[in-house]
């Protein structure tokens, strides 16, 4: 049950050599978690991604989102820090990655990536 778990990391197998993060469908982390790490290829983002209303720390490691996934992140309305590191997938960023009114906490971003072009 976990209930009062603040933190979460889950880490694929050989995360590093680009291998899936396996969520089965009936997992959920704790309501309350504040800090949350994923290290693995997410083939979408989890449904429950738009309930932890606690949260403030993600990090995404090698999770490979498309533009379209990357959308929901903005949504995480506690979120002060966001690490995607070699978890996002689009070339530039633009005003596509934020809209009006998202990420409305956000303090710290870091974004580490192969594909993005200066």
């Amino acid at each position: 049950m976990m209930q009062n778990l603040l933190s979460l990391s889950l880490e694929a197998k050989y995360a590093l050599n680009w291998e899936t993060l396996v969520l089965v469908v009936s997992f959920s982390p704790p309501p309350v978690r504040r800090k949350l790490r994923l290290e693995g290829i997410l083939e979408k983002i989890p449904n429950w991604f738009s309930s932890m209303e606690s949260l403030t720390n993600l990090r995404l490691g090698f999770s490979h989102l498309s533009e379209n996934q990357a959308l929901v992140l903005q949504l995480l309305h506690n979120l002060k820090i966001l690490t995607l590191w070699h978890a996002y997938g689009a070339k530039q960023l633009g005003k596509e990655f934020c809209r009006i009114g998202g990420f409305p906490k956000l303090e710290d971003l870091t974004i580490a990536s192969f594909d993005l072009q200066g």
